[in-house]
């Protein structure tokens, strides 16, 4: 479901993902209104969110990031999966390396 919801953000043209970041409700719950200026955009799919849906990831030398939530649970399934790294097999399982 995540999944699905990502790749259609990505296959928006560049004008609706623009008018997207310009609603005045939240893209993630759709039911957050934002008076003018408010809300924070995601910075993977653009969308703005509130503040239940998505928030801050602190990186390096005292930067941040805003991320929705459904382009954070992305990121962790392909992270688990093993298929955000390239070149790096999945596991095959939680049992991976024990003995029998």
């Amino acid at each position: 479901m995540y999944k699905d919801q990502v790749k259609k953000l990505g296959e928006e043209p560049p004008a609706a993902q623009t008018a997207r970041a310009e609603s005045p409700t939240c893209g993630v719950c759709h039911k957050t209104k934002f008076a003018d200026g408010c809300g924070r955009a995601c910075c993977y799919c653009q969308s703005r969110f509130c503040a239940r849906c998505g928030g801050r990831v602190p990186l390096r030398a005292n930067k941040v990031m805003w991320v929705c939530n459904v382009c954070r649970k992305q990121q962790e399934i392909l992270t688990r999966s093993g298929e955000f790294y390239p070149n790096v097999s999945p596991p095959h399982g939680p049992m991976q390396g024990a003995p029998a």
